[in-house]
C-alpha cells in the first residue's frame, strides 16, 4: 500500500509556522516601541553634566575606594581619572531619539522616601542601558540619586554595570563581569564631598 505522503505536508507547514510564530513573538519582545515622541524624558545626563563641572571647578578632595575580592583600597584620585569614571553616567543617553522610543516612562510619588521617581526600562536586550531612575526630592524638586543599569558585551565576556549617582557626594559603580563561565565583581565608589567626612 502506497504511503499517504500528503499527510506530512501539514506537519511540516506546523513545524515552519511554529518557528515562524517564535521568531515574530521574540523580535516583538525585542523591539518593542512606545510613543515618545512628545514625551519629554527627566534630563538626567544634563545633571550629570553639571556635577561633573562643580568637580572639576572646586576644589574638593577626591579618593577612590575600591572592593575586589573582599579586599578594600582607599586612594586620593586626580580630576582626570574622576571624569575618566564620570564619563560611564553620560556615554549612552536615552533621550536620543535613535533609542528614546525602546523606553517606557513610568513616574510616580513614593511617600516613603519623600521622592517623585522618573523610571524608564526597556525590554531591548540590545541596549547598553536596560534600565534608567531618577529620585527627585517631592518638595524642591532637585535630584538625589540616579540609578543606571547597563548590559555590555566586550569580546567573549557579559558585563553587568549597575551604577549609582548621589547628588553632590558620591559614585558607585559595581561590575559583574561573566567570561568563560567564571564571575568576577569589581565595586568602584568616588567621592568627592563626603558630608560624614570630618577631615
Amino acid at each position: 500500500m502506497k504511503p499517504n505522503s500528503g499527510s506530512s505536508i501539514p506537519m511540516k507547514n506546523m513545524l515552519l509556522l511554529t518557528v515562524c510564530f517564535m521568531a515574530s513573538c521574540h523580535e516583538k519582545i525585542k523591539s518593542r516601541t512606545f510613543n515618545n515622541d512628545t514625551t519629554l524624558f527627566y534630563p538626567a545626563s544634563s545633571f550629570i553634566e553639571n556635577e561633573i563641572k562643580d568637580v572639576n571647578a572646586t576644589p574638593y578632595f577626591i579618593y577612590k575606594v575600591i572592593k575586589q575580592n573582599n579586599i578594600i583600597d582607599s586612594t586620593p584620585v586626580t580630576l582626570m581619572t574622576f571624569n575618566t569614571f564620570a564619563k560611564k553616567f553620560v556615554s549612552v543617553n536615552i533621550t536620543d531619539p535613535h533609542i528614546k522610543k525602546y523606553y517606557k516612562e513610568t513616574i510616580f510619588h513614593d511617600g516613603s522616601t519623600a521622592s517623585i521617581i522618573f523610571s524608564y526600562a526597556t525590554d531591548n536586550p540590545d541596549l547598553p542601558v536596560q534600565s534608567e531612575t531618577i529620585m527627585l526630592n517631592d518638595v524642591s524638586q532637585q535630584v538625589k540619586r540616579l540609578f543606571i543599569n547597563k548590559k555590555l558585551i566586550a569580546g567573549d565576556s557579559v558585563i553587568f554595570e549597575k551604577l549609582s549617582w548621589k547628588a553632590n557626594e558620591s559614585f558607585l559603580i559595581n561590575r559583574i563581569i561573566h567570561a568563560r563561565g567564571i564571575e568576577r565583581t569589581e565595586e568602584t565608589m568616588i567621592i568627592w564631598n563626603n558630608k560624614n567626612d570630618k577631615r
